[in-house]
């Protein structure tokens, strides 16, 4: 299947589809890759000509070789949906093998992937609080349902570092009661914490959200916390606002909303 074998008026047409298009010939060598394939591939000027798994090795032992491999030894067509390496994206595929090679079409499908897997989350999300509730209605134990709660916030927020702080019955000040995920050597200090945050929600009532501490003019102490690697910060009120007991903060690594 070579690069001559496409009429000129096929060649028009598949560089203005907006699906990826190449096609390999018997040898796995790309013969023709249209403008979409070339970007969403990141390929290389001169790839045509090339071994496919050569120009984009880390396709090698992925669905991608194993497909396209089942395609051309039973001469059937596959389709399928796979996470690419190469582009950082997820693509659906659809393949269709000839005597000569063979001819593959594909599309960006991750915005569509990721509204999938973030209902899914949700529903985890939704199914893990359902279980705390009737853990924490049938007498769990303080020390299980803190456990529960940070586990809760790890597994299903992706937090990176949960700190739960109690308020002494003075009210004039707080200590961290448990902690996860610090590592050793973090500016975090859980006998004197940045509590900037803590106050903030306390005195509120309202949940503390920054996507950068470096930057937020509500709690400056926490821009401290750049140094081991925290970036965004939540913090919400435990107890009510008539009677606070402390406060629940997550951590993130990454800038986040």
């Amino acid at each position: 299947m070579a690069d001559a074998a496409l009429r000129p008026d096929l060649t028009h047409v598949l560089e203005r589809i907006t699906d990826g298009f190449f096609a390999l010939d018997a040898q796995w060598r790309i013969a023709y890759m249209n403008a979409q394939a070339r970007k969403l591939l990141h390929a290389r000027p001169d790839c045509v000509g090339t071994n496919y798994f050569e120009a984009f090795p880390k396709a090698r032992g992925r669905l991608f070789e194993r497909e396209y491999t089942r395609a051309m030894r039973d001469q059937r067509p596959v389709q399928f949906v796979e996470f690419s390496q190469t582009a950082e994206l997820w693509f659906e595929v659809k393949a269709y093998p000839a005597a000569d090679g063979l001819s593959v079409y594909f599309r960006d499908v991750t915005s569509r992937i990721e509204a999938q897997k973030e209902i899914e989350r949700t529903s985890e999300r939704q199914q893990a609080l359902i279980d705390f509730g009737r853990a924490a209605l049938a007498g769990a134990s303080y020390e299980r349902t803190i456990d529960s709660v940070v586990d809760l916030l790890v597994d299903h927020l992706e937090a990176d570092v949960v700190d739960i702080f109690r308020r002494d019955k003075t009210g004039e000040s707080y200590s961290v009661i448990r902690s996860h995920g610090w590592h050793a050597g973090a500016t975090q200090d859980a006998f004197e914490p940045p509590l900037d945050h803590v106050l903030w929600t306390v005195r509120t009532g309202e949940p503390f959200v920054s996507s950068d501490v470096r930057i937020d003019p509500r709690a400056r102490a926490l821009a401290q916390l750049d140094a081991s690697g925290v970036l965004a910060c939540a913090t919400v009120l435990t107890g009510s606002a008539d009677a606070p007991l402390g406060a629940l903060a997550i951590y993130h690594t990454k800038t986040r909303t």
